[in-house]
């Protein structure tokens, strides 16, 4: 279990670092600037904004990761305020155009977001985050 555990936060990790480094460099066609008019449009706050908060959230994101590699409690309550405020941050910063890519690795990082809160939560693996170091799970 703690195996599986590792693997699916490093593949997580690893995803982050994909779509980072995606964004920039997979092409939208033959005028990949064109895709960028219309990110923010309609939304809540302004593009420059939505790009700092989407960083900043990527960050927290990496810190929750390697917070739970080493069986952080905090690093738990991390990941969940993370995604709740992703979906926050998605829901107000208006029209964006991803590729097929990006939508793709998206939704399967979500899937995984949830096995490893369902795991740290629900699962023995509970234990190994616990300040009491007794009945831990090997």
């Amino acid at each position: 279990m703690i195996k599986l555990f590792k693997s699916l936060i490093a593949l997580q990790i690893f995803s982050i670092i994909v779509l980072f480094i995606s964004s920039n460099l997979y092409g939208y066609g033959n005028y990949p600037e064109m895709a960028f008019f219309w990110i923010g449009t309609n939304s809540l706050i302004d593009y420059y904004y939505i790009s700092a908060l989407f960083q900043i959230i990527y960050a927290l994101y990496i810190a929750a990761y390697i917070g739970l590699v080493f069986f952080q409690n905090w690093a738990r309550v991390l990941l969940i305020f993370a995604a709740v405020i992703w979906g926050i941050l998605t829901s107000i910063s208006g029209l964006a155009v991803f590729t097929p890519f990006e939508v793709t690795t998206s939704f399967y990082m979500n899937i995984i977001d949830g096995m490893i809160i369902s795991f740290s939560f629900f699962t023995s693996l509970n234990y190994k985050f616990s300040k009491r170091k007794e009945n831990l799970v090997t």
